[in-house]
């Protein structure tokens, strides 16, 4: 079942929780406890229905809006899984990386600047080398932007850099590299 439509099932449970969660074999507490092992990577606790942990799930349910349901999916599509119980440190993005936020490129990235990180890893494609490396690709790209000033709205540039490449599309000067905030935003402004 796609994650989505399953969280949509299991948050109509929320209201009848009372009845179901005593009852283990019920298929709302089935659904539910998959959906738990899904998205908190465990169950529920069977030998004490009252522990809580129902609640937790329908807490959590609240914050999971279509990005996080994304996050999630990408991370089920992961081609990289760490050990269980492993966390990694990783100063360069001031994370703390275990299987539960690890995606494709957090990982490849890891192993890009701290390649030794490899022996952490309990599942890592066969090619991970060459993801690694750059010369494969592991995702398709974006297309790229059809003009110029497409390829500005896309990127986060300064507003130097902005005004250099609407410079060159319009075959004027380009402004100073010393110039203020205010003349580059007239500059942009004037040249859009």
């Amino acid at each position: 079942m796609e994650l989505k439509r399953q969280i949509e099932i299991v948050r109509g449970y929320e209201s009848t929780k009372h009845i179901w969660r005593k009852n283990i074999n019920s298929k709302e507490y089935k659904e539910s406890s998959d959906l738990a092992k899904i998205i908190a990577g465990e169950g529920f606790n069977r030998s004490n229905p009252n522990c809580g942990c129902i609640d937790e799930l329908f807490i959590l349910l609240k914050s999971f809006n279509e990005e996080r349901i994304n996050f999630k999916l990408k991370q089920m599509n992961g081609k990289f899984k760490l050990f269980g119980g492993k966390v990694i440190s990783f100063p360069k993005k001031s994370l703390h990386l275990t299987n539960a936020n690890l995606t494709d490129e957090l990982a490849i990235e890891l192993l890009r600047t701290y390649p030794a990180h490899i022996v952490s890893f309990e599942v890592v494609p066969s090619n991970w080398r060459e993801l690694v490396s750059g010369t494969v690709k592991m995702v398709i790209e974006k297309p790229k932007a059809e003009t110029v000033k497409e390829e500005v709205e896309e990127k986060e540039l300064t507003l130097l850099e902005k005004a250099n490449i609407l410079a060159d599309e319009k075959g004027v000067k380009r402004p100073h590299w010393k110039s203020s905030n205010s003349k580059l935003k007239s500059f942009i402004k004037a040249n859009s």
